[in-house]
């Protein structure tokens, strides 16, 4: 596997520069806010469990994650099901540079690609294919959707998840504290 430096496509609404911002102006170390945060997933642990043994297989599965970084979701994953073995890829160096370091940190084996999951080659090998908070990042949603079916081993799952800032609320908060946002997601598709 070679890794090949992104693209910016027609249609993203971002580009490796933007995460390499994003990523980069983030804290380095978990805060008392992270920590409360993860207390107050357990329904996201729940539902995550689920989905890992939908496969009714005990034993180890390759999960790869497209968009992994900061590497949040791949230790999660871990600490739910830490028999699995782990994959991520992204296309900010950035990003990258942050979750490998992330997972280094905490002892959490894993393969972390830099690449573009439009063009990136791997195998179809995975049993699992997730991305939280990628798709809202692309004009065309079902072209990313097929990105993720492009490693899927033969019956393996796809699992996704947008948020939804399109409620009203929350909506008018984007617009008033960050309205850069606006910018940078697909609202159509957060229903």
């Amino acid at each position: 596997m070679v890794e090949q430096e992104p693209k910016y496509h027609k249609g993203d609404l971002t580009d490796p520069d933007h995460w390499d911002t994003v990523w980069s102006m983030l804290p380095r170390s978990d805060s008392v806010m992270a920590w409360i945060r993860h207390k107050w997933q357990w329904k996201l642990n729940r539902f995550l469990c689920r989905q890992l043994d939908a496969l009714g297989k005990r034993d180890s599965i390759d999960v790869l994650e497209l968009g992994c970084a900061p590497g949040t979701m791949l230790e999660r994953i871990y600490r739910l099901r830490p028999q699995h073995r782990l994959h991520g890829i992204d296309f900010s160096i950035d990003g990258i540079e942050m979750c490998r370091a992330r997972l280094k940190a905490k002892r959490i084996p894993a393969t972390v690609y830099h690449g573009d999951i439009r063009t990136i080659e791997l195998p179809p090998i995975y049993q699992m294919i997730v991305s939280f908070g990628l798709l809202e990042h692309f004009q065309d949603p079902i072209e990313v959707l097929h990105c993720h079916c492009r490693f899927l081993a033969p019956g393996g799952i796809v699992l996704v998840t947008v948020p939804n800032f399109a409620v009203p609320i929350v909506h008018t908060w984007i617009k008033l504290t960050v309205p850069e946002i606006l910018q940078t997601h697909n609202f159509a598709i957060m229903t």
